[in-house]
């Protein structure tokens, strides 16, 4: 229950907080690490300080006995210099004193050296100023003595020079385990305790260092509203995976503004497009109101006229029905094999019966196999129909072709109308968009037909391609992947 309380805490936090804890914690705990191996192996340390110290020592005197033929006091204190060592030298050859040291000497009762210290497990001692504590311990070469209530550490050492035998006895104060311990722990208590600040204080900084990127992200997505989408978020800096948050969150914001930009537009193109009928029909209310009913001719004119702009709104708000649907990806697409031909050579004969003062032509060819919905692709064809019709002059040719490669079925229609001009033709299927309004103003139309034939066509595995030119008419090329499994006469 603590344990999922803690982690609950944990991810309660911040992420500032997360990482400043968690970079904090692995400073601290490796500087925990690094004191506790330390304390550890402090009193080792400490005893290969003070070996190292004697076997200096032990190295000068060498050097020095074999460097002059006399051995005097001057000369020995120069060659351990500042040394913090007691040292003694016996000439064990004959026993003849060479050189002594004030402190810790032996003598006999002629005043002679016998020997030169006063250690233990010595078999020349006849008399001592100094007893041992303690039994000597030995370590190696190194001895551990005891002189009064004070621990010292002793190297012996024999040396051969000139045919004389010299024996090297050095030692010095050992240190004291107990006291060196309390020191180095409370020294190290404190290095960690300012170790540790130092590292939670280099953690917050490394973290706020981290996250400034998505500071910035935070600050530009408070600033972002409606009234202001041009905001972006700054890229400069490294290529990391923060700079490529900031290029997918300046993408989406395109992306959204760009939406919403296409939001407005559609919402004033459908009030314009719906305010006009509106107006025509009050106009024409208001005419019946005041002529209306004593003049048949005004009557009969305002009627065919509401009428005519009432099926435009109705058709209107289909479409824009359509469009939302289609939008909120709630329109059902029902797929299943079909026959192209099939479903063109319906719309023409209905077409045919029409009196659209146009010539219509059909070519069907093979049979063409595709996996769409029916119902839409009806639709997409009626909506390319309509077009040809209205833009294309009285005794114009209107051509619906059927054809297929190895790999695609294709269904075009052709016509000889107005045409649409190059710079037209990467517009015309947005919404509401309509070629040279200028020259179409009598042209009935909502503007929103080919926006849902592309939509049906991409819902469908589609493409298209359009090629028109000015005068001379348009040419839709509609190409839907061919059903394998009905090709292939399963």
């Amino acid at each position: 229950m603590l344990k999922m309380k803690k982690i609950k805490i944990f991810k309660n936090m911040t992420i500032a907080k997360r990482v400043t804890l968690l970079y904090g914690s692995m400073f601290s705990i490796t500087i925990i690490i690094i004191s506790a191996i330390l304390w550890s192996n402090a009193s080792n340390i400490s005893q290969s300080i003070v070996k190292n110290e004697l076997d200096e020592a032990v190295s000068d005197i060498k050097q020095y006995i074999s460097e002059n033929d006399t051995l005097t006091d001057e000369g020995m204190e120069e060659a351990l210099k500042n040394k913090s060592v007691f040292a003694t030298v016996t000439d064990i050859t004959d026993m003849v004193k060479k050189f002594e040291m004030p402190s810790f000497m032996v003598k006999d009762l002629d005043d002679n050296v016998q020997q030169t210290s006063n250690f233990p497990e010595n078999d020349y001692i006849k008399n001592s100023s100094a007893v041992p504590k303690e039994p000597a311990k030995r370590n190696d070469d190194f001895k551990m003595i005891y002189i009064g209530d004070t621990e010292y550490m002793l190297l012996n050492d024999e040396y051969m020079d000139n045919g004389r035998n010299y024996r090297i006895d050095v030692f010095t104060e050992n240190i004291d385990d107990r006291k060196y311990m309390t020191v180095l722990t409370i020294k190290l208590i404190a290095m960690d305790f300012f170790g540790i600040l130092i590292a939670f204080l280099l953690a917050r900084y490394i973290s706020s260092v981290m996250l400034k990127p998505v500071n910035n992200i935070r600050t530009t997505a408070e600033r972002i509203s409606v009234e202001d989408l041009s905001q972006r978020i700054s890229i400069d800096g490294p290529d990391d995976e923060l700079k490529e948050l900031s290029i997918t969150f300046n993408s989406m914001i395109d992306r959204l503004e760009s939406s919403f930009k296409s939001q407005i537009q559609f919402v004033s193109d459908a009030s314009h497009e719906l305010r006009t009928p509106i107006s025509v029909i009050q106009g024409y209310a208001s005419l019946m109101n005041r002529w209306g009913k004593t003049d048949p001719v005004v009557l009969q004119e305002s009627i065919d006229s509401i009428i005519s702009e009432t099926e435009h709104m109705s058709e209107l708000v289909k479409k824009l029905l359509f469009l939302a649907r289609s939008d909120r990806k709630t329109v059902n697409v029902k797929k299943e094999h079909i026959i192209l031909n099939d479903v063109v050579s319906d719309i023409v004969k209905d077409i045919e019966v029409m009196e659209t003062g146009k010539e219509i032509v059909f070519e069907r060819g093979e049979d063409v196999h595709i996996f769409a919905d029916s119902d839409l692709i009806k639709q997409l064809v009626w909506i390319y129909a309509e077009n040809a019709i209205k833009y294309t002059k009285d005794n114009g040719k209107i051509t619906f072709r059927i054809y297929k490669d190895e790999k695609y079925g294709y269904f075009d229609i052709e016509d000889n109308g107005i045409g649409i001009d190059e710079s037209d033709l990467k517009n015309i299927f947005d919404r509401f968009y309509r070629a040279d309004k200028s020259r179409n103003k009598d042209i009935p139309g909502t503007g929103l037909g080919l926006s849902i034939a592309k939509w049906i066509i991409e819902n469908n595995n589609g493409e298209i391609e359009v090629k028109s030119k000015i005068g001379e008419g348009s040419v839709f090329i509609n190409k839907f992947p061919l059903d394998d499994m009905k090709e292939g006469g399963i």
